[in-house]
């Protein structure tokens, strides 16, 4: 049989078993939970790298496609030819003199008689 101090410790102990497994229990939560987002930025991570290296492959294709275009352009060959467009020379005309009649004056045969009036 136990005596009354034993009884009481036995009390004290289970109580402190109780809130010691509560504990072990919570503490275990969180530890899944510290992993389970490690692995998810891990996880995150790998994903980043993999669209960096994508957008890498792009970059690298995009600067050839530059390169060869920028090659071409600079490129010197027979096939762009100078075209010089001629231009007429301007002639202006002479407003500050005196004025000349483009009509001719009609001499007075030339009119029927009928016409005039």
């Amino acid at each position: 049989m136990l005596n009354r101090n034993d009884r009481k410790a036995l009390r004290r102990n289970r109580s402190a078993v109780s809130w010691l497994c509560v504990l072990v229990l919570i503490l275990g939560v969180w530890i899944r939970n510290l992993y389970s987002d490690i692995n998810f930025v891990e996880s995150d991570h790998n994903i980043i790298n993999i669209e960096l290296d994508e957008v890498k492959r792009e970059y690298e294709k995009s600067k050839y496609k530059i390169d060869s275009l920028t090659a071409i352009i600079n490129h010197k060959d027979t096939l762009v030819t100078d075209f010089k467009k001629t231009y007429k020379p301007v002639v202006r005309k002479d407003t500050t003199g005196h004025k000349v009649d483009s009509i001719k004056t009609l001499k007075e045969d030339t009119i029927l008689k009928d016409t005039i009036k």
